[in-house]
């Protein structure tokens, strides 16, 4: 499989060998609305810390929650990734502090597996809370932030039409009116560390194997030849075809 179009990081797997036959073209510029694809589904998390107690509201958008003991602010969202005909949840925390000297900072932190995402709240003393009935918390929400989900019929026919191989969605802020949008087909996968959740090589072949077996086929449209071109390049001139003159005894 030839890769035109940026860098990823599946490219790698290029080393071993590829089928020029099959082509992935990546895009820069591919935009859709959440009319298309949607949103991540809703998940109610609770969780606890040092001057720290919230409950979450993880779906398409930001939710913040502050850490006073370190002056920190989390902003914490689900990310979402079309793989090869499959929903791909993860999160993001991007971490704001404030520094005299510096000024503001802020850090994303990209998780696509729960054990990692635990680690790093027991790293900073923030742990999953036993939330009252009333908020109405769900009891498999860690299970459910990093799910891999079969799209809807409409949504696979969707990707199948428009030649969908990959799709990231990064939450957007709550005050923002637009929608979020779907990057399609972008060379960017590595900015948010999918690496992480399949290695380079799997992703390179599921992404032949997408590409080669289930897209329809699209190839480039062929080049027209005018009948002279077509002469040189069979080794012809324009003499070729004439009968060459004769002298007059």
């Amino acid at each position: 499989m030839r890769l035109v179009g940026g860098k990823d990081f599946y490219d790698s797997a290029l080393r071993h060998g590829h089928d020029d036959h099959l082509v992935f073209v990546r895009e820069n510029n591919r935009l859709v609305d959440d009319s298309v694809l949607g949103v991540p589904p809703l998940v109610r998390m609770a969780i606890d810390g040092p001057r720290l107690r919230t409950v979450l509201t993880l779906d398409g958008s930001f939710d913040h929650i502050r850490n006073r003991v370190k002056d920190q602010t989390y902003k914490i969202g689900r990310l979402s990734v079309v793989f090869c005909g499959k929903l791909h949840y993860g999160l993001i925390v991007e971490i704001d502090t404030y520094d005299a000297a510096t000024g503001y900072r802020s850090v994303p932190l990209y998780f696509w597996q729960a054990d990692q995402f635990v680690a790093w709240l027991d790293g900073n003393q923030i742990t999953i809370a036993h939330a009252s009935s009333m908020e109405r918390t769900d009891q498999h929400a860690l299970e459910k932030l990093f799910a891999v989900e079969e799209p809807s019929l409409d949504q696979f026919n969707w990707l199948v039409t428009n030649i969908v191989t990959t799709a990231i969605r990064r939450p957007t802020m709550r005050y923002e009116r637009s929608h979020g949008a779907w990057e399609i087909n972008p060379p960017r996968l590595k900015d948010v560390e999918f690496y992480r959740k399949i290695n380079p090589y799997q992703a390179f072949q599921e992404i032949e194997m997408w590409v080669g077996g289930v897209l329809p086929g699209v190839s480039p449209d062929t080049a027209a030849v005018d009948d002279a071109t077509r002469l040189v390049k069979h080794g012809f001139d324009k003499t070729s075809f004439k009968k060459a003159k004769t002298k007059k005894k």
